[in-house]
């Protein structure tokens, strides 16, 4: 029997950082997409466990992080479960580290796929919380929330901190005709840099140390989440573009070491180019642009032309997918716990 997992990345991420421990409280919009993370369990014939990874290449070939943190997360969820014997593969077009959530990803499909071989039943948020502490004890730091809950539910979703690490999680539902409107206009550019190994701890330093000027960017940061809410429901793209802006221009004056030069290029491109806004993912690595549709195609030419990958993505609908391949060649999709 093998057991298949998939968990959706996210982009947006509007109102991050302040979902950090030093934040305290804080909100952030999140909307999944397709670009996913598989895993395939699958029973071993001798003991212990083994995880292959098997990832996208990035431009320049930029390849997955050089320090792999799945074999010991594996090992951290099959204790959790009191599992053995098994292998597993984890494949994605892009791997952890480019700031779409993929390390998040990873993780809740990881022990959903062991949850299942268990024999466990979860909710979405149950798996989220689950691989969100077992994360904690492998890095042994603290680390947003956002990103886990974002895989397991999918959609668009304004996630509440009240405080840090508790969240109350609201969906944003969207009328198809705004999805499809919002897919033709929106772009992820990854600019072949990782984010930097450091910028969680880069970014707590600054918030702990920065001062009033901190306090002020993160108050205005919370504000972005419930009016992004408010544009996207009208289907207002020009004014999201603002906001996107706006959270981005506050990343910056916050926390400007997280920004690498290809953001900056990509950043000034995409607006030359009419752009109407454009937003750092998580903690870099790539970038959202907001594109007016007419725009969208020679802008996306241009961006290739120069060297960066353009990922091809839907908005995700659904979340968290599992389903158990029987010997027999037959297919059991099992809805996730509600």
């Amino acid at each position: 029997m093998n057991i298949h997992v998939c968990a959706p990345m996210r982009i947006f991420d509007i109102g991050s950082w302040t979902d950090t421990p030093s934040a305290e409280h804080g909100a952030v919009l999140t909307c999944a997409i397709d670009c996913a993370i598989h895993v395939t369990l699958r029973n071993r014939q001798r003991g212990g466990h083994d995880v292959q990874t098997h990832y996208g290449v990035l431009p320049h070939g930029q390849q997955a992080r050089p320090v792999p943190f799945e074999n010991d997360f594996f090992r951290l969820v099959l204790d959790y479960f009191n599992s053995s014997g098994i292998d597993a593969e984890v494949t994605g077009d892009v791997p952890p580290g480019f700031g779409l959530g993929g390390t998040a990803a990873v993780a809740v499909a990881l022990t959903a796929a062991v949850g299942l071989f268990a024999g466990k039943s979860c909710t979405p948020h149950q798996l989220a919380s689950i691989a969100h502490q077992l994360y904690l004890e492998l890095m042994g730091r603290p680390y947003e929330m956002q990103g886990f809950l974002s895989a397991a539910i999918g959609g668009i979703a304004l996630q509440r901190l009240t405080p840090y690490p508790r969240v109350f999680v609201q969906s944003v539902p969207l009328s198809e005709e705004v999805m499809n409107a919002l897919e033709q206009r929106l772009l992820v550019i990854l600019t072949g840099r990782p984010a930097r190994r450091d910028a969680y701890h880069l970014l707590e330093t600054r918030i702990s140390e920065g001062g009033r000027a901190a306090r002020e960017s993160l108050w205005q940061l919370r504000s972005l989440p419930s009016r992004a809410v408010h544009v996207l429901r009208q289907g207002n793209f020009e004014m999201f573009g603002g906001i996107l802006r706006e959270q981005h221009a506050l990343q910056r004056r916050l926390c400007p070491g997280v920004f690498s030069p290809e953001i900056w290029h990509l950043e000034a491109m995409a607006l030359r180019h009419g752009a109407y806004g454009v937003k750092l993912n998580g903690m870099g690595g790539s970038v959202t642009v907001l594109s007016p549709p007419h725009q969208r195609g020679a802008l996306e030419q241009y961006i290739r032309a120069m060297g960066y990958q353009v990922l091809t993505f839907k908005l995700d609908r659904c979340g968290l997918r599992l389903w158990r391949e029987e010997p027999r060649g037959r297919t059991d999709h099992i809805p996730v716990a509600s």
